[in-house]
């Protein structure tokens, strides 16, 4: 192991982080959808989308919604759109796990970021495809870098969510969390970092993880044998 790539790591909260950067802007009905890169961790573009109703301003700021979608969901699919680019027409009618789309419609606006190792933060030649992440490697690489999955997403997700608190059309009183499936664990995280989170809004498996293992592996074990 390359210690000097781990610490190299674990002190990137001791320097000054660069701010987000605008990178394409989509007109909507009713609101806009902007395209930004933040830039955590040096050498790395780390993509997010940002919903906003038309009626956002600094006269007029709105609740934020930050959401973090489930293992095999883009930011994209949370959005209601078709390509990272957001150069195809919008989804004609987005699912219900569209969260940041109904957010928005709603008048509030929504933040939309990736899992670490999913869609544009997944393999690059998959980027594109729904379900292109990878856990295991990701995992694997960063404990060999002294991180965890969730420590290294959820550094990325709280520089993106610093930069929220800043914005003046953000209502600073009223930011929400809203996690699916494993965007709850981050979820969490963000959560316990920041006193001032307004609400959470969670759906599935946000639960003890261990102990969801040990009834899973004992219901596979059970059905097995009924089987045979």
């Amino acid at each position: 192991r390359d210690r000097s790539v781990s610490r190299g790591l674990g002190d990137v909260y001791k320097r000054q982080i660069p701010a987000p950067v605008l990178v394409k802007t989509v007109p909507r009905e009713h609101y806009r959808v902007e395209k930004w890169e933040a830039y955590p961790f040096p050498g790395a573009a780390v993509p997010f989308l940002v919903l906003l109703p038309n009626n956002a301003s600094d006269k007029n700021p709105v609740p934020v919604l930050f959401c973090i979608p489930g293992s095999d969901q883009t930011k994209e699919e949370l959005a209601g759109e078709t390509s990272p680019d957001l150069d195809q027409p919008s989804v004609q009618q987005p699912g219900n796990n569209a969260m940041a789309f109904h957010y928005v419609r709603q008048g509030w606006a929504a933040i939309v970021v990736d899992n670490a190792g999913t869609g544009e933060e997944g393999d690059a030649e998959h980027a594109a495809g729904r379900s292109s992440h990878d856990y295991e490697n990701l995992a694997r690489f960063l404990l060999e870098m002294d991180w965890s999955w969730l420590g290294y997403t959820s550094y990325a997700d709280q520089c993106i969510l610093d930069w929220v608190k800043t914005r003046p059309w953000a209502q600073k009183n009223h930011i929400i969390l809203s996690g699916f499936s494993l965007g709850t664990e981050p979820m969490m995280v963000l959560g316990s970092l920041n006193p001032d989170i307004f609400a959470f809004v969670y759906n599935d498996f946000l639960c003890r993880t261990l102990e969801r293992a040990k009834t899973m592996t004992c219901l596979l074990y059970t059905s097995d044998a009924a089987d045979d």
